[in-house]
């Protein structure tokens, strides 16, 4: 099983056990990871679905994105390695940070001079990259 799809049966079967309130009400999980650099849609709900692929049409993307961003709640995540001392060494996936938000998006767009300090940017970035690569998909 991949990454990808163990992440997808664990959110899948949080909400099925009424589990999670945080993804519960996310209609869209986002992964990111600015070592490959990429983001990409984890879950999302065909609604979600459908208005990420509105932000990939020609012309201004900003408005459907900001649409995503408000009626969808994305969570973004990251799989990081845990702290040393941790009882459970290894990986997790949790939710990113806005650094690593940031990261990402410098990493994705290094040629940008867009201000990635700023987290709706850093989110509106992300949120596009990620219905770019689905459509590849």
């Amino acid at each position: 099983m991949t990454p990808r799809e163990a992440l997808r049966n664990a959110v899948t079967g949080a909400i099925e056990r009424g589990e999670g309130e945080a993804i519960e009400h996310c209609g869209l999980v986002i992964s990111i990871c600015p070592n490959e650099p990429r983001a990409t849609v984890e879950v999302a709900t065909p609604a979600a679905m459908l208005d990420l692929a509105n932000c990939i049409v020609p012309g201004d993307a900003g408005p459907a994105l900001r649409h995503v961003l408000a009626e969808h709640n994305p969570r973004f995540t990251i799989t990081a390695r845990r702290d040393a001392g941790s009882a459970n060494p290894g990986y997790e996936t949790r939710t990113a940070t806005p650094a690593e938000m940031q990261a990402a998006c410098e990493a994705i767009y290094f040629e940008s001079e867009s201000d990635f300090t700023d987290s709706e940017t850093a989110a509106l970035h992300l949120l596009w990259q990620a219905a770019d690569t689905e459509e590849s998909m």
